[in-house]
């Protein structure tokens, strides 16, 4: 067989057509903009993008698509001379027209006073949101968009120069923005002072536009907050948040009502040992480091998400009144009974996305319990659980992982099921055995994360599935030795082995997965020789494999007809290249391409019908 290997010049007189196309004029411009979308206007620079090309130039600088977000967040140190600062400046005066959002949330004073000074610019401006800085009156009094303006969140506090947002503010809103249906008050600090503007302001006016309270760092008594409920009458949203250093005062109970809330979140409430909630419209009830709550009552029967996360002294969940539950995180909660979390799946059978947490040492999840689960994330900290059992009919997703840097101890494992879009386990170096009785899996992955030096015995773990018949599109295998992991037969299409040891024949394994069409190796060591011998195998990828293995590759692939090798350390020579091309015409007839890729270049074969190899 001839091998042809030519000067990137020699070729350049009969290359195709198609090489020469310029694909910057090939897409289209919706194309562009949405990928232009992805690229943050501030973060990085769009402006030095457009010199690229005529048509990217025009594109950035006239359609007002990508200027019609502006958000920012934590910019906390600036200097008269920062790009992000210049780059800020210049999108306000160039581009001031087309903004729609603009956010600045945590940002140095710097991006207030360059907001200030071109803000009668922002003519289509439709939500401003301007938090955890200094409240600035006369911001507010400079804006010209009273016909878009439609929501707006500010910083009412001022823990240094005492300045707050006051009745006088909301009542300006109010009567020169005749579109604005949404006020947003956010307290980064909830003072004396503060707390009485608060009081004012849920009795004032225009307290019915007020539909988004967050409060921080303060002391509340249960009187104080139902007082404001009641006087913001169209509160939707409501956040409370404290450190160590503020909480709600100790009591053994709180009792809180509110007819409009659809969302309400508290983050370190305090000693407080039971929390009860009359909130009828509530939607979405999320309640973290409440470390002192035992007992939880929510009477909302629109409640459809439910997140609780370390709360490490909950134990009763009965009295949650809510039958329409869709999504469920319960992380954290170690001295929550498995008994306790059934009778609440019994009382809830519509949920469809779980997070847990798990400190049980079995988990059982059937038709009965979770008749509507779909998606199902399951956590351990690596001391409790060892099997688990899940045969919800309608289940999709199943991800398991661990929560801390412990390894998870999961031995064995059951699932049931028709179809699967994915199924992970990550971090079982233990797994001993899964048992899959499912038609079909579009991507089932297990990283057993089993370091090089750990020694497991052969035939460690079982993967059995129950139907020779099961269809899989992606098997995924990471960070073990093959020969510890034996399969039942099954149809898998693709197969990856990513940071494994090749320490036995692949013939053992790509022999039980039936017609595999393509073939992945990345980050593989073990054997001086890869040996791949299968008659359905098309396509082979091996990259960034260990050197000895990337030199001696054997493949007696009947069908193969593209190999590629990646992340070489060296160059190819003539010489090589025609020892592989002679090799693999043997064994492989009907092999199409071959791509190597180097630390330097990358490298393209094409095998033409006359056998040729040729460069491309």
């Amino acid at each position: 067989m001839a091998v042809e290997i030519s000067s990137w010049n020699d070729h350049a007189t009969p290359r195709s057509k198609s090489s020469n196309i310029c694909y910057v004029n090939v897409i289209p411009d919706e194309l562009w903009l949405k990928i232009f979308k992805f690229i943050h206007p501030v973060y990085y620079d769009l402006f030095h993008l457009s010199f690229v090309c005529k048509k990217w130039y025009n594109l950035v600088h006239s359609d007002p698509y990508l200027w019609e977000q502006i958000p920012l967040s934590n910019l906390r140190r600036c200097s008269s001379e920062s790009p992000l600062l210049k780059r800020f400046r210049k999108i306000l005066i160039k581009y001031g027209k087309f903004i729609k959002t603009l956010a600045i949330h945590r940002c140095h004073q710097s991006y207030l006073n360059c907001l200030l000074q071109f803000i009668h610019g922002l003519v289509s401006l439709q939500t401003l949101e301007l938090t955890g800085t200094k409240y600035n009156k006369e911001l507010l009094r400079n804006l010209l968009c009273y016909k878009s303006l439609r929501n707006i969140v500010v910083e009412a506090s001022d823990s240094e120069s005492g300045d707050c947002f006051t009745v006088e503010d909301v009542h300006f809103l109010s009567d020169n923005f005749p579109s604005l249906n949404n006020i947003g008050l956010h307290f980064s600090s909830l003072k004396s002072q503060e707390l009485a503007n608060l009081m004012s302001l849920s009795s004032s006016k225009g307290r019915d536009k007020v539909t988004y309270l967050v409060l921080e760092r303060g002391r509340l008594e249960e009187r104080v907050l139902n007082d404001v409920f009641r006087g913001f009458q169209q509160l939707k949203n409501f956040c409370f948040s404290n450190d160590h250093n503020f909480s709600w005062p100790s009591a053994n109970s709180h009792k809180l009502k509110s007819q409009s809330i659809t969302s309400f979140s508290i983050f370190s409430i305090g000693d407080v040992a039971e929390l009860i909630l009359h909130f009828p419209s509530l939607r979405k009830l999320q309640l973290a480091n409440s470390t002192s709550m035992q007992n939880l009552e929510v009477h909302s029967s629109s409640l459809r998400s439910l997140v609780l996360t370390n709360c490490a002294e909950l134990r009763k969940l009965r009295k949650v009144h809510a039958f329409s539950l869709q999504e469920l995180q319960i992380k954290g909660c170690p001295a929550l009974c498995q008994a306790e979390l059934l009778y609440f799946f019994a009382k809830n059978p519509d949920i469809k996305t779980m997070v847990l947490g798990v400190y049980w040492s079995h988990l059982r999840l059937d038709q009965h319990s979770n008749p509507s689960l779909e998606s199902l994330f399951i956590s351990d900290n690596g001391e409790f659980l060892s099997t688990l059992d899940l045969r919800c009919s309608k289940l999709k997703r199943l991800c398991f992982k661990k929560a801390f840097l412990r390894p998870a101890k999961l031995k064995a494992v059951r699932i049931l099921g028709d179809e699967y879009v994915l199924i992970s386990f990550s971090d079982v170096p233990y797994l001993q055995k899964i048992s899959a009785d499912t038609r079909k899996i579009d991507t089932f992955e297990v990283d057993f994360d089993r370091s090089t030096n750990q020694i497991i015995p052969a035939a460690f773990t079982k993967i059995k599935f129950v139907s020779d018949k099961t269809q899989i599109r992606c098997l995924v295998l990471r960070r073990c030795n093959i020969s510890s992991v034996t399969l039942t037969s099954c149809n898998v299409k693709h197969i990856t082995f990513d940071s494994c040891n090749l320490d036995c024949m692949l013939s053992d394994i790509l022999d039980k997965c039936g017609t595999v069409e393509s073939t992945t190796f990345n980050k593989c060591y073990g054997p001086c020789q890869l040996l791949l011998k299968n008659p359905f195998i098309r396509m082979v990828s091996v990259s960034n494999c260990s050197i000895l293995m990337m030199e001696r590759i054997t493949l007696v692939c009947s069908s193969l007809e593209q190999l590629d090798m990646n992340h070489f350390t060296f160059l190819l020579t003539a010489c090589e290249v025609e020892h592989i091309g002679n090799s693999l015409k043997e064994y492989c007839p009907k092999l199409k391409s071959l791509n190597f890729l180097c630390q330097t270049s990358s490298y393209s074969y094409n095998i033409t019908g006359n056998d040729n190899i040729k460069m491309v």
